[in-house]
């Protein structure tokens, strides 16, 4: 016995002991910081997961809007073109009969086939309307539905698989869309029909790439119709019929025959008729009498080489340039390219008594100069004029032929090195031969398109639009998501509850921060958004390309820019903000839960078990 008592062997058991239960409790307390480490990236992966699939989803959604938005166009746009085709066949005809006078008749060959070509695009327009209006109708109804059904469909998809898929760790997942549906808005036909328009002239632009613009141009004609007239087109009812820029050259002076020629061709496009059957005949003289009276001129002296009467083709051509190309009064059509013959010679000057005195009327040899010269502007009549703001309305005095205008005045200025002579050159403009005249008309379209008129009262064929106020980045283009979980039951938390002394337990204080930490160990939380990929593009052009895409962005709750809040008001409007935010959290929770019966897949877990006020309250300190 007393050598039992002395023995000292096994003594070390009793601090092995004590250390091997020590060594147990870390092991066991890194085994569960590491089981809450790995859940807390399992259910941030879930959360990321969840609002990023939710916003991939919506951007798809915004893409089959825009698809759907851009087949109602193509298909009315068939409606334009087939309008066009008529519209611009009846303004063929037009012009074909306007140009008769030209051609002698011969553009009027053009007008059979105009018009059957404008005959048949309106049966098919008449045909074509009803089937088209129908399908858009079909479309624009199934567009809204996309609006409404996309962020359930988002919701539905994250409750059903995101959850699932990160067992066991996340037992719950929710997603909160900024808005109840996608951020759009019922547009109007008339957006519709303007941009079908716009498609219309890009193809008419492609086909007749190679068409001048200028005159007559077709390209630019079928656009300036679809850019003022697009409603007419697409058979709105009570559309106003748009008009048509028209551009006709006239050169003066028109010689007797040309003038009827012009007359009648006049008549025919005021009244939309044929020309009179003698037309073709007249103008076909009036072309032989124009190129009689240019033959009559000298193309590089301007002096008359054949019928030089004073009654002849020359002197007839000469007066009445003298008087279509005179000076006009403010606000009356102006004229340009001006044809001319002009005078130049020299004088000579003495100085005599501090002043330049006549010597010479003509210097010998220097009058030979008379010439054709031709320019944009008139060389009299104008303070711009390049000889004289003067116009001579009298061509003859007698039988002296008189200038119509000259810059004769003799020189004001002293000798500079004490000559007494000087020859001066003068001009004088002594006949005007040609002078242009352009109007620029708007041929306004009656009924002869024929409106079959569209009633979309109840805006039942319109495009879906950006919402109102909607910008890109802000909340009605970001995604949520929130993933709720059980801690796991190696968890330090309650190990580190149970160790807490009763002192600790009894202060208020200490109590809500492991509430709060108890709930924030079973949160978390993601954002995305959906967005349009074209940064340069304009909000009107957002839902006529499918360019719409997802990211993942730092979560933040739903908040003012600080600028709009008092800094003493900051906690006050943090307080009041977060717990907005939160409330709709809640409300998210609770509608998804109830959509999907959550409750009996949790095993009877509620929204209700989350205390997000506590939440709220470690937001906003």
């Amino acid at each position: 016995m007393k050598a039992l008592l002395r023995c000292e062997r096994g003594a070390i058991m009793v601090m092995a002991l004590f250390m091997a239960i020590f060594a147990t409790g870390c092991l066991y307390y890194i085994a569960g910081i590491a089981e809450a480490i790995a859940q807390r990236e399992v259910m941030q992966d879930a959360a990321d997961a969840a609002a990023f699939s939710a916003a991939v989803l919506h951007a798809r959604g915004m893409n089959v809007i825009a698809l759907i938005n851009m087949t109602m166009a193509a298909l009315l746009a068939v409606l334009v073109a087939l309008r066009l085709i008529e519209v611009v066949s009846y303004i063929g005809v037009g012009i074909a009969t306007g140009l008769a006078f030209v051609t002698g008749g011969g553009s009027l060959i053009a007008v059979p086939p105009f018009t059957a070509t404008g005959l048949l695009a309106m049966e098919a327009y008449e045909v074509a309307q009803p089937v088209v209006h129908a399908t858009l109708r079909a479309l624009h109804f199934a567009a809204r539905g996309v609006r409404i059904a996309i962020p359930w469909v988002a919701q539905a998809q994250t409750v059903g698989s995101i959850a699932k898929r990160y067992e066991p760790y996340a037992s719950f997942a929710f997603e909160v869309p900024g808005t109840l549906t996608l951020p759009t808005r019922d547009g109007t036909f008339d957006d519709l029909c303007t941009k079908s328009g716009e498609y219309a002239g890009d193809l008419a632009n492609i086909g007749l790439a190679r068409i001048p613009t200028d005159g007559f141009g077709v390209g630019g004609l079928v656009a300036e119709l679809v850019d003022g007239g697009s409603s007419y087109f697409c058979g709105t009812e009570g559309a106003v019929a748009p008009s048509t820029p028209s551009r006709r050259e006239v050169w003066h002076p028109l010689l007797p025959k040309n003038q009827q020629c012009e007359e009648m061709a006049e008549r025919a496009r005021r009244d939309r008729q044929a020309p009179a059957t003698d037309h073709a005949r007249i103008c076909a003289e009036g072309q032989r009498e124009a190129a009689a009276a240019d033959a009559a001129i000298d193309r590089f002296t301007g002096e008359c080489i054949a019928d030089c009467e004073i009654d002849g083709l020359y002197e007839l051509r000469a007066a009445r340039a003298l008087e279509a190309c005179a000076p006009r009064r403010a606000g009356e059509r102006p004229l340009n390219k001006f044809w001319w013959q002009e005078r130049r010679f020299k004088r000579r000057y003495l100085w005599e008594d501090e002043r330049w005195v006549l010597d010479t009327l003509v210097v010998p040899g220097s009058d030979h100069t008379v010439s054709v010269k031709g320019a944009w502007w008139r060389p009299c009549g104008t303070p711009s004029a390049s000889v004289s703001d003067e116009w001579n309305t009298e061509q003859w005095h007698g039988s002296e032929l008189v200038p119509i205008c000259d810059n004769i005045e003799p020189p004001t200025e002293p000798p500079l090195y004490g000559g007494n002579v000087l020859e001066l050159e003068h001009t004088q403009v002594l006949r005007f031969f040609q002078c242009r005249e352009v109007f620029k008309e708007r041929h306004e379209l009656g009924d002869e398109a024929g409106a079959l008129g569209a009633d979309d009262k109840n805006g039942e064929m319109a495009p879906q639009l950006i919402a109102e106020g909607a910008q890109l980045g802000e909340d009605p283009f970001q995604i949520r998501a929130v993933v709720i979980g059980e801690p796991p039951s190696t968890s330090p938390a309650p190990m580190l509850g149970q160790l807490r002394s009763e002192e600790a337990k009894s202060n208020d204080d200490e109590t809500a921060v492991w509430a709060i930490a108890k709930q924030v160990s079973r949160v978390s939380v993601a954002q995305a958004e959906f967005y349009f990929a074209d940064a340069g593009a304009s909000p009107d052009s957002y839902l006529w390309a499918m360019h719409w895409t997802a990211r993942l962005r730092p979560f933040r709750l739903p908040a003012q820019e600080p600028a709009q809040r008092r800094a003493e008001d900051v906690a006050d409007a943090a307080a009041s903000i977060v717990g907005e935010a939160l409330g709709t959290f809640d409300q998210a929770c609770e509608v998804a839960q109830a959509a999907t019966g959550a409750v009996s897949e949790t095993g009877g877990w509620s929204c209700n078990d989350l205390d997000l006020e506590s939440i709220a309250d470690l937001i906003t300190h």
